[in-house]
């Protein structure tokens, strides 16, 4: 389990790609990641702002960019 922290985007993202990356060095070809791992839980009122939705964008693209080199 990742220990993901609201509103960390970057840390979040960091995060999320070591956990990727030790998966495959593992042999998984298939990692499930629980609900809200970008944005980390809490977020409260700030996921009616549209600067959340934006950097959780931005730190998906980041993570797809590195993971398939788009």
């Amino acid at each position: 389990s990742l220990n993901q922290w609201a509103l960390d985007f970057e840390g979040n993202a960091q995060r999320i790609l070591q956990s990727i990356k030790e998966a495959k060095a593992g042999g998984a070809s298939l990692r499930i990641c629980p609900e809200l791992e970008i944005t980390g839980y809490g977020c409260l009122d700030h996921f009616l702002e549209s600067d959340t939705d934006l950097h959780s964008w931005e730190s998906l693209v980041m993570i797809l960019e590195t993971q398939y080199g788009m």
